[in-house]
């Protein structure tokens, strides 16, 4: 496979991963309703919002780190 092709994919399926490990505690947060309908998710949920951004964000950097590098060496 092409390089420019294994870059590509390694996008998307990083893209895609992040983005469901991200959207799982909005999926989770149904389930910690009261029977009443009111939140009673507190910290839990807060902890897994936390989470899911951490992913997102971890993702992210770890991607555009080894760009980065390449491009300051082919400048240097």
């Amino acid at each position: 496979m092409d390089t420019t092709w294994t870059k590509i994919l390694a996008m998307c399926l990083l893209g895609g991963i992040s983005i469901i490990v991200g959207f799982i505690p909005l999926k989770l947060g149904k389930l910690f309703k009261g029977s009443d309908g009111s939140p009673r998710h507190g910290t839990v949920f807060s902890s897994l919002l936390c989470f899911g951004g951490g992913v997102l964000l971890a993702t992210t950097l770890l991607h555009l780190l080894p760009e980065v590098r390449v491009l300051t060496n082919i400048n240097t």
